[in-house]
């Protein structure tokens, strides 16, 4: 390419975009940039925008985000959507100058405005949360509607998430589903995670554990840790076929690495009990303290039997009750249960009728069975047509949760 010619902005930019992209011409950043430059400075937007992108990364000049941001905007107010939405990053993010989401949506919706897909998306998502603009669900819906029509995998995804929640638009998860499965042939791991999740429950299509398998196992590619760990569940409760304890030990090792709690938890489980592994109740111990120091209601009331037991750890009373209590206050139905009835037997704690009454109406609110079953026994036994009536609410709750014996009892009353 001749490099004599006269820096007229057309030919400065071609020259500069040939060193930029090593097309044409030997790539060299620092050429590239002066080059656009000489565009910038005449008027090209397309210059404007190129040299914008040079300041910001540091491509053949000292990265200058303030510098960045002043040429995105110059390209910005001639109409450049790639720009517009270059600008609408900077404010969103505060690159160059303080974090403005309002400025940002401004940028970003004229940028949608012109069909730029990413913009569609960004400004549908700030309508959804209602960041730079009022939160408004059907505004998000349109902008995310227009992102998807253009096949962008992001908002496809999006759009199956409002369906599925019922966003915005009455709940159908067959409409998630298409939506989902769009997003996860191009490679979304969310999408392909809910596939995975839609296949296994039978959500919006047949149940196909098969399928739940291979759509998992599509999000674990790219460590997307809830797939992991359903996954390795699996793997840990299948029959025959999926049966895999030892890639499940390996799935939970994983996501543990990515910092999940969770996968920490279901470790010690794993040690506890020998699934996959040798049994060894220190490491189950461990694991559950890791995911214990991270919140993880589950492992807190686990680490407290093992304190109980003496498993692992040196048997401490005290020790056990402080997690299990925890584990209480967390809001784990199972350690509210085990807590309630610890006090009104005196086990372990001073009795206290009342405070183990109070936990065990609190596990059996949030579904834990056997506390709705012994909630349902007590008020049967205290008689009277008020309290038989309370007792037949609490059988039925456990009943359609599986408990037998609430299903016998509510038998004996029909």
């Amino acid at each position: 390419m001749n490099e004599d010619l006269k820096y007229d902005n057309p030919a400065s930019f071609e020259i500069g975009w040939a060193h930029y992209s090593g097309i044409g011409a030997e790539q060299n950043y620092e050429r590239a940039s002066k080059y656009f430059q000489v565009a910038a400075s005449s008027g090209h937007a397309e210059a404007q925008f190129a040299l914008a992108h040079m300041y910001e990364q540091g491509h053949g000049v000292t990265q200058d985000k303030n510098l960045a941001l002043k040429w995105y905007l110059e390209a910005s107010t001639v109409g450049h959507a790639n720009a517009q939405f270059a600008t609408g990053r900077c404010f969103q993010f505060g690159l160059g100058t303080t974090p403005a989401p309002n400025t940002a949506a401004n940028w970003y919706l004229r940028a949608a405005s012109q069909g730029h897909v990413a913009a569609q998306r960004t400004v549908g998502l700030m309508f959804g949360d209602g960041i730079g603009f009022a939160q408004d669900d059907q505004a998000s819906l349109f902008w995310l509607t227009k992102a998807a029509d253009q096949g962008d995998a992001l908002a496809l995804c999006e759009l199956g998430a409002y369906f599925s929640l019922g966003k915005g638009v009455a709940k159908n998860d067959v409409r998630a589903f298409q939506f989902f499965m769009q997003s996860a042939e191009q490679g979304t791991r969310v999408a392909q995670f809910n596939l995975g999740l839609a296949y296994e429950q039978g959500c919006g299509v047949e149940r196909n554990l098969s399928l739940a398998i291979h759509w998992y196992e599509s999000a674990c590619a790219s460590d997307h840790v809830d797939a992991m760990i359903n996954l390795s569940l699996i793997f840990i409760a299948g029959d025959t076929h999926e049966k895999n304890e030892p890639m499940a030990v390996a799935l939970l090792r994983r996501a543990a690495e990515l910092g999940s709690a969770h996968a920490h938890s279901i470790l010690g489980a794993c040690y506890e009990r020998g699934i996959g592994v040798t049994q060894d109740f220190a490491i189950a111990a461990l694991e559950y303290q890791t995911a214990a120091n991270h919140g993880f209601a589950m492992a807190k009331m686990n680490l407290g039997q093992l304190y109980e037991t003496g498993k692992g750890v040196p048997k401490d009373n005290e020790l056990a009750i402080l997690w299990l209590r925890r584990a209480a206050d967390d809001g784990c139905a199972e350690a509210q249960y085990k807590l309630g009835m610890k006090y009104i037997g005196g086990s372990g704690v001073d009795a206290d009728v009342d405070k183990g009454k109070d936990l065990l109406v609190s596990a059996a609110t949030n579904g834990f069975v056997m506390a709705q079953h012994f909630i349902g026994t007590v008020y049967e036994r205290m008689g009277g047509e008020h309290n038989i009536e309370r007792a037949k609410y609490w059988y039925v709750r456990a009943a359609q949760g599986g408990n037998l014996d609430a299903a016998a009892a509510l038998d004996r009353s029909a």
